[in-house]
């Protein structure tokens, strides 16, 4: 039984983790001289997106946009997450990139103190309970071993595999992961109130759809067989009384979930069928599964034990490690389904494989050698830890320019951000593209691999735009037929192949290194 004390400890243990894969951050800032650190080490290209997304919150709007479309179209109520975000940065008048990171922090410690509650409604051996979750707070997988072998270990490729990865890769992973993990436990628990537990079902259903909505199916999916499961056990008590079937545990949670989760999942669905950005946009964010290769390289060494367990048939013999059998299961399933978001499935995986681990750990081991086996399946994945962390460090002390700024580079980012009117279409290479939405209101023509509508067709737009075979004239032309009305020329749109747009309009801001234009009204 948890008492208050181990409680106290598992929100101390969950914050001291979250703080700690964090200090590299700190690190990475005073790395970077004479350049500046971009504050992302993991995917910056979706980290800035993130930033533009609570920009439009700190601007004051609870819809979203997509900055890095030539045409936004209407706002929608998508990524609500990152627009309260900016509200909350714009209220206090904090910069986005630390509330980002602060809110990082505060959705990794949920998960990790979240993780342990779900144990605990899992496991009644208190050491299985620490266990499971003192691999939670440290584990990951061999994905340093599947370098050496040409194999991509999903431990290192997918963030949202790991919850220690996930704590250390963006804000939201950790909060997904949080709400499934509260989504599990209401389900599990055995309360006197059917309401609270329903409420609970709603609650935790509602922050995962409105973070990460693609999420909602994994773990949707687990509680149905579960319960079907349950059901059919018991289909001698229940009979044919629906009655009898809601006050089956777990159901009105459940039931819940999905109150919280449906209305909202049609929403999106409507959105992506009627808006045409968003639709567009929809049709690109391809997340598919690696080859199996790589999942089973990024999930051990807890993938063996877990198998072990399985085979020896624990998980079957209470309603709750039944519950994590079938999540286990039927999530694994999900990864190979022919959706274009099967990557997505994986989102919390990681837990009931360690529940199930734990079980196999400790039919193959006594209880005083458990701390002895934990500790060493922990040390086996440190090199993917140390892999993750210092190729991000790595790329920071070379001055990689997806990791940092060069200071006349963000000097000209913040002149956007006071300047540029709202709105305003600004034309930029890839990268720049990239950034400026995360700084001003303006948008881009491409900046997105998925969040540029055709993004395809936009790279063949900005190759003919930065060609030095292309006439003045025929480049004027496609500005004018987008509308563009600024021009961004720093060091790396000059490497494009042209830099000297002086026939299109006046140059408004410059240093050293960068020049922007005022693309001047067609005549």
């Amino acid at each position: 039984m948890r008492t208050q004390r181990q409680r106290m400890w598992a929100w101390g243990l969950s914050l001291a983790v979250s703080v700690l894969i964090s200090l590299p951050y700190l690190f990475a800032q005073n790395l970077a001289t004479p350049d500046v650190f971009t504050g992302f080490l993991i995917n910056p290209t979706d980290g800035f997106s993130y930033l533009a997304k609570m920009r439009e919150g700190a601007r004051g709007s609870w819809t979203f946009t997509l900055p890095y479309a030539a045409e936004a179209g209407d706002g929608v109520l998508l990524y609500l997450y990152y627009l309260l975000l900016g509200q909350l940065a714009g209220l206090i008048g904090a910069p986005l990139m630390v509330v980002y990171h602060l809110a990082r922090i505060a959705s990794a410690t949920l998960m990790f103190y979240m993780a342990f509650q779900f144990y605990g409604s899992v496991f009644r051996n208190v050491r299985w309970i620490w266990t499971a979750f003192v691999l939670t707070l440290l584990g990951a997988g061999l994905g340093w071993l599947g370098v050496l072998f040409g194999v991509d270990g999903s431990d290192l490729t997918i963030p949202e595999s790991i919850p220690l990865f996930s704590a250390y890769t963006n804000a939201h992973f950790p909060l997904a992961i949080a709400a499934v993990l509260g989504a599990g436990r209401a389900c599990l628990r055995t309360q006197e109130s059917r309401f609270g537990e329903a409420f609970q079902g709603w609650f935790w259903g509602t922050i995962l759809v409105l973070v990460l909505p693609f999420s909602t199916a994994g773990i949707g999916a687990a509680m149905v067989v579960w319960l079907v499961w349950e059901a059919h056990s018991k289909r001698g008590i229940i009979g044919r009384d629906v009655k009898r079937l809601f006050m089956l545990p777990g159901v009105p949670a459940f039931a819940g979930y999905l109150l919280g989760v449906l209305p909202w999942l049609v929403y999106n669905v409507w959105v992506v069928l009627t808006h045409p950005v968003i639709s567009g946009w929809t049709a690109q964010n391809q997340t598919r599964s690696p080859p199996i290769s790589s999942y089973l390289i990024g999930y051990s060494p807890l993938l063996i034990f877990a198998v072990l367990g399985y085979l020896r048939g624990y998980p079957m013999r209470r309603r709750e490690t039944r519950f994590i059998a079938v999540w286990l299961i039927v999530n694994t399933l999900l990864l190979y389904v022919p959706v274009s978001v099967q990557r997505r499935m994986n989102l919390g995986l990681y837990i009931p494989l360690t529940a199930m681990a734990v079980l196999g750990m400790a039919g193959w081991f006594s209880p005083s050698r458990l701390r002895a086996v934990a500790a060493l399946m922990i040390a086996l994945t440190l090199p993917s830890l140390a892999l993750m962390i210092g190729t991000g460090i790595f790329g920071v002390e070379q001055g990689l320019p997806e990791l940092v700024y060069e200071k006349d580079e963000i000097a000209a980012y913040r002149w956007l951000a006071e300047e540029l009117p709202e709105g305003a279409l600004v034309l930029a290479g890839a990268q720049a593209g990239n950034r400026i939405p995360a700084f001003s209101s303006g948008r881009v023509l491409y900046g997105h691999p998925f969040e540029t509508p055709q993004a395809d067709a936009m790279l063949a737009l900005l190759d003919d735009l930065y060609n030095p075979a292309l006439s003045s004239s025929e480049r004027y032309r496609l500005l004018e037929s987008y509308d563009v009305d600024f021009i961004f020329a720093g060091p790396s749109e000059a490497a494009l192949g042209f830099e000297d747009w002086a026939f299109a309009g006046e140059v408004v801001y410059s240093n050293p290194s960068v020049r922007i234009y005022q693309v001047r009204d067609h005549e």
